[in-house]
C-alpha cells in the first residue's frame, strides 16, 4: 500500500501541556490563513449569544475538506487539532509542498463557541478530573449544534436548528465538500471512528491509526452498539430514521428533542463523512464481573447514581420554578434524566453478553456512566449557585442539594481519579491521531493521492 502523502505533516505536531484559550486559538488560526496566498476568513453566522462564527479556508485544490471542531463544548481536542491543522497546511503552502496542492481546507474551529466560553476555565488549568468537572458545561441535547439538523422521516420530525447549526448547513450547501470531518473527544475509553457509510477500504486504514499514537481502540463503543462495524473501532452511522423512534400507535408524528447530525445532512451532497473520536483520559476500570457477580455489580453502579444524585433530583422536583433559569438548568435536567434512565435500566437487569468484548464494553460503559454522569450533574449544579444558596433561593431542598454538590464533588473526583489511575493522554498524540484520521480520509477521496494511513510511524 502506498504511504499517505500527508503523513509527514503529522510528524510536525507540537507538544502541549494544556488546551489554549479560545480567543488565542482562533486568532492563531485566523493569522495562519491570512498569512498565505488565497487564505480567507469569513463570517458564517452568529452564535446564540451573538458571537461571530468564522470559517477559515486555506488552499485552492479541487478536493474540498470541511473540518468542524468543537461540536460539544467539553470536547476541546478538536480546537487544538484545528490550530495545528491550519499551521501545518499554511507552512506546506508556503513551502509549495505538492502534497497539499489537491486540497482546499475549510475549518470551523469552535462550533459551539458559547459553550466553549463556559468550559474555558478548565481548558487552561493543569489537567485534573476535579478541575474538569468543577468548570464543566455540556448543553442538553436540544442545545447541541451537532444534533439539531432538520429531520423529517416516517414517524418523526424535528425543525428547530440552532443558529450555529444553520450556519454550518449554509457552509455545507455552498461548499458541497468532498469530505466532512467532525472532531470529537470522550472523557475516557478509546479512539473510534464513525463513517457515514460502509467503506471497507478506508475502514482498514483507520483501524490502524490509534495504535500508532499510543491510544487504545474502542472496538465496541456504547455509543455505537448494534451498528455495522467494517473494522475494529470503525462504525457505520445508521440512517437518521433508524436513530429515531417510529410513529406512536395512533400513527402520529413524534417530535424528538433533537434531529439529525452533520454527517446525515452532508449526504445530500454526496459528501464523505467521518466523526473522529479520541479519549482525553486513560483509565483502568475494575475487571468485568463474572456471571455470578454480574447482576449485583450492575445494581451497585445503579445505586451509586441514585444515591449521589438524589438531593439534586428532589430539589428539582420540589422547587420547580424557584430554581434559577440559567444555561445550566436544562443541562442539569438533561443529565439527571439520562442518569436516572440509565440507573433504572441497570436496576431492571441487563444480561451479561456471552461475547467477552461485548461484556467488557458494556461493563466499562456502566462503570464510566455511574461515576462520570453524577460528576457532571454535581459540577453544573454548583455552578448554578456560585454564591451562597441561601442568598439566591430560600428553598431548603435547593440549599441541601447545593451543599451536597459542593461537599461531594471534590471527594468523588479524587476517588474516581484514584480508583482508575486516571491519567491524561498527551495532547500531542490526541491531536496527531485526529490529524491522521483527517489526512487519511481526505487522501482516500483525492484521486491523485490514493494511499495508506496518514500517520507518522515513529510517533
Amino acid at each position: 500500500m502506498q504511504a499517505c502523502p500527508l503523513a509527514h505533516l503529522v510528524a510536525r505536531v507540537r507538544a502541549f501541556d494544556r488546551f489554549p484559550k479560545v480567543d488565542a486559538a482562533l486568532a492563531a488560526i485566523r493569522a495562519e490563513a491570512l498569512g498565505v496566498p488565497g487564505g480567507r476568513v469569513r463570517r458564517l453566522g452568529d452564535t446564540r449569544a451573538g458571537e461571530r462564527l468564522e470559517l477559515i479556508s486555506l488552499g485552492s485544490g479541487p478536493c474540498g475538506v470541511l473540518v468542524v471542531a468543537g461540536p460539544h463544548p467539553n470536547e476541546p481536542v478538536g480546537l487544538l487539532t484545528s490550530m495545528e491543522l491550519a499551521r501545518l497546511i499554511a507552512e506546506a503552502i508556503r513551502a509549495q509542498d505538492p502534497a497539499v496542492a489537491p486540497f482546499t481546507w475549510h475549518i470551523l474551529p469552535c462550533w459551539d463557541l458559547d459553550g466553549a466560553r463556559l468550559n474555558e476555565s478548565w481548558y487552561t488549568a493543569p489537567p485534573s478530573v476535579e478541575s474538569y468537572h468543577r468548570h464543566f458545561y455540556r448543553p442538553a441535547m436540544a442545545g447541541q449544534p451537532e444534533w439539531t439538523f432538520p429531520l423529517d422521516v416516517p414517524g418523526a420530525r424535528f425543525d428547530r436548528p440552532l443558529p450555529e447549526t444553520t450556519a454550518l448547513m449554509g457552509a455545507i450547501d455552498e461548499l458541497a465538500p468532498q469530505v466532512l470531518c467532525s472532531l470529537h473527544n470522550s472523557d475516557v475509553g478509546g479512539a473510534f471512528y464513525i463513517l457515514d457509510q460502509d467503506r471497507p477500504a478506508l475502514a482498514e486504514e483507520l483501524t490502524r491509526l490509534p495504535a500508532l499514537h499510543g491510544l487504545p481502540v474502542d472496538v465496541v463503543s456504547v455509543d455505537t452498539l448494534g451498528w455495522a462495524s467494517p473494522a475494529p473501532g470503525v462504525h457505520v452511522l445508521p440512517p437518521a430514521d433508524a436513530l429515531h423512534r417510529p410513529a406512536d400507535a395512533s400513527g402520529g408524528i413524534a417530535h424528538p428533542d433533537h434531529g439529525a447530525c452533520s454527517l446525515h445532512y452532508a449526504q445530500r451532497h454526496a459528501t464523505r463523512g467521518i466523526l473522529a473520536e479520541v479519549p482525553q483520559w486513560r483509565v483502568e476500570r475494575p475487571p468485568v464481573p463474572p456471571p455470578g457477580r454480574w447482576a449485583p455489580a450492575i445494581g451497585e453502579q445503579a445505586e451509586h447514581i441514585t444515591r449521589t444524585l438524589a438531593p439534586l433530583q428532589a430539589a428539582l422536583e420540589a422547587a420547580g420554578r424557584t430554581v434559577p433559569d440559567s444555561l445550566f438548568l436544562p443541562a442539569v435536567q438533561d443529565t439527571l434524566q439520562l442518569a436516572g434512565a440509565a440507573a433504572n435500566a441497570w436496576r431492571n437487569g441487563i444480561e451479561r453478553p456471552e461475547d467477552p468484548q461485548l461484556a467488557e464494553a458494556l461493563w466499562n460503559a456502566v462503570y464510566d456512566g455511574s461515576h462520570l454522569l453524577p460528576l457532571r450533574a454535581l459540577g453544573m449544579w454548583q455552578r448554578m449557585f456560585p454564591d451562597s444558596p441561601t442568598s439566591i433561593n430560600g428553598n431548603p431542598l435547593v440549599r441541601r442539594a447545593t451543599e451536597h454538590s459542593r461537599r461531594s464533588l471534590g471527594p468523588l473526583c479524587e476517588s474516581f481519579e484514584t480508583e482508575t489511575s486516571a491519567t491524561p493522554f498527551p495532547l500531542r498524540e490526541l491531536v496527531a491521531a485526529q490529524l491522521s484520521a483527517i489526512f487519511t480520509t481526505a487522501s482516500h477521496d483525492a484521486p491523485e493521492h490514493r494511499g495508506g494511513p496518514c500517520a507518522d510511524q515513529a510517533l
